[in-house]
């Protein structure tokens, strides 16, 4: 895959991933000015949403083959997309359960997943300068 290519698509997942964090920001913060849309089926069905797309998102990445020049930052964001699938299979039980335990460990894999995110950022950051 040329490079070209493998940045835009880099991108593009990087992009969906962007929104569907923001996404999940306005939903939390919906349910934490009322509980009772943990109950709500579209609101149950908008946050299914935000992690099928971190789980395809996480596909499309493990399925791109990185240019050697971009290893590291790929590297990094495959860990991301790691941490993006067991984010969402915490949050999932968490609000299937309305457990704040597994919420939590969710949230703690969101944090390390945006970590691996600045990584990558950074590392393709160094390749244009």
């Amino acid at each position: 895959m040329a490079e070209a290519q493998y940045v835009v698509q880099l991108l593009s997942i990087q992009q969906s991933y962007q929104d569907s964090m923001y996404e999940l920001v306005e939903l939390t913060s919906a349910a934490t000015q009322d509980t009772s849309l943990m109950i709500d089926d579209e609101w149950r069905t908008k946050n299914a949403v935000v992690f099928a797309t971190w789980r395809l998102n996480g596909e499309r990445l493990r399925g791109l083959e990185s240019p050697e020049a971009y290893r590291s930052a790929h590297d990094h964001f495959v860990a991301a997309s790691h941490h993006f699938d067991a984010a969402a299979d915490y949050f999932a039980e968490g609000i299937d359960k309305f457990d704040a335990d597994s919420i939590t460990l969710g949230i703690a894999e969101m944090q390390a997943a945006q970590e691996d995110m600045l990584k990558s950022s950074d590392a393709l950051e160094a390749l244009v300068e």
